[in-house]
């Protein structure tokens, strides 16, 4: 899957400069040009986004401000809309309104300014159309540079500077609170045909970004500080922009754009610079796990194995008619009982230890200890017998627990069982 890039020719010079096309694929860029858009070669595989680059000096810029209203009527692309701009703009227009194409801001609105960007109308249709004649329409059109955020705009400074074009016909693109301006640089002295505010951003020192075959050349004549920029990046970098300059009569089918920006997010993420450290972090991360996890399952292993040893060990030293040992505790438990069958002494969970449990607690108590029904089995002895009052069901059931039994009472039924090691007393009933 491949995303491209193409930036469509200068309206007066379209023969000779032509299209240029950026195609990622992967994490490599490659640019090719051709004088038509015959002449861009394929992408050789599925493409996931062709989007069209506006050059920044087929544009202008124009802060209007929209009547209340208009764009509640048939919405943001109706003819209405369109109506309304051309009255707005056509003082300042160097073309008359009908043959120019507008387009308005991301999420513009009738309450504040908005940027309204605007261009040649046949140029326009005849670039996108030579594209898909080719067989390479675009999804979307974006301009190469916009203006800044009103938050980081001042009065009469400039915001931003581009050099960008050919070497032998480079063009400046100034950005500051009238929009962005695109000046075609003179060969002998570059400055004194820019406006005052340029050359005092020169002085000022506002970094100047310009392409990396022109910023050799633009250290001759201006002063302030230039920071090279590859021109695939730059391009390719612009897809990011929530511009779309296909409005109105233009409007293009951005389906594909939309289902692949989250795996282009992530291709950022894994190649883009800024991220490096992050990659690192979790590489290291993912690194870290892989090996303390096999090493924390081979630790708890080895103790588990070293605590089945020692019960085996353990039960065929008490027991040592166990020559083989599959599960210590049962096969402990079953010779216990065994020997304990054999033997005349009594287990505390026997019936004649635990009745004496209880006729040992009963002694002095007002009400005589006489049991109605009694039951003995596996789970301990079950009795049900006179009531006793609160205060001697709460002294009978401690008296128990120091013979280390518990007894529970639930509907008048007593049940009494051998607490053993370990356990929690029972609860004391009210």
């Amino acid at each position: 899957m491949s995303r491209t890039l193409i930036l469509l020719p200068h309206p007066l010079s379209e023969t000779t400069d032509g299209f240029v096309a950026v195609t990622r694929h992967g994490t490599r860029l490659s640019v090719s040009q051709a004088t038509s858009a015959r002449g861009l070669p394929d992408s050789g595989g599925e493409v996931s986004e062709r989007i069209g680059l506006v050059p920044a000096q087929a544009l202008s810029w124009h802060r209007v401000r929209l009547p209340k209203g208009t764009l509640s009527r048939g919405g943001a692309q109706s003819m209405h809309v369109r109506a309304v701009l051309q009255g707005l703009l056509e003082e300042y227009l160097l073309q008359e309104p009908q043959v120019v194409h507008f387009a308005l801001q991301p999420g513009a609105t009738d309450a504040q300014p908005i940027w309204v960007a605007a261009c040649d109308r046949a140029w326009l249709r005849r670039c996108l159309q030579s594209l898909e004649l080719a067989g390479k329409p675009v999804h979307r059109l974006i301009p190469v540079a916009e203006p800044e955020p009103e938050s980081v705009l001042r009065v009469g400074a400039v915001s931003q500077l581009m050099l960008t074009g050919r070497p032998g016909s480079p063009v400046l693109v100034v950005g500051c609170e009238s929009g962005l301006a695109a000046f075609p640089l003179m060969d002998h002295d570059p400055l004194q045909a820019l406006p005052e505010s340029v050359r005092q951003a020169a002085k000022s020192g506002v970094v100047l970004l310009a392409d990396e075959a022109l910023a050799e050349g633009a250290r001759a004549w201006w002063t302030g500080q230039i920071k090279p920029v590859e021109q695939a990046r730059r391009l390719y970098k612009r897809r990011q922009s929530e511009w779309d300059l296909a409005q109105f009569e233009f409007q293009l089918a951005g389906g594909a754009g939309a289902r692949a920006s989250w795996f282009d997010r992530l291709q950022d993420l894994w190649t883009a610079p800024a991220w490096r450290m992050a990659r690192l972090g979790l590489l290291a991360l993912l690194v870290v796990q892989l090996l303390a996890l096999p090493a924390w399952a081979w630790r708890e292993k080895r103790l588990l194995a070293q605590r089945e040893s020692a019960l085996r060990a353990e039960a065929t030293r008490v027991f040592p008619q166990l020559t083989v040992v599959l599960d210590a505790p049962a096969q402990a438990a079953r010779e216990l009982a065994r020997l304990r069958r054999n033997s005349t002494a009594l287990s505390p969970q026997d019936f004649e230890a635990t009745l004496a449990a209880v006729v040992s607690a009963s002694e002095g108590f007002d009400v005589a200890w006489r049991p109605q029904e009694m039951l003995f089995a596996s789970d301990g002895l079950q009795l049900r017998a006179a009531s006793l009052s609160p205060a001697e069901a709460r002294a009978w059931q401690r008296r128990l627990e120091v013979l280390g039994y518990a007894a529970t009472e639930q509907d008048g039924l007593w049940r009494v069982r051998f607490r053993g090691r370990g356990e929690a007393p029972a609860e004391v009933s009210p």
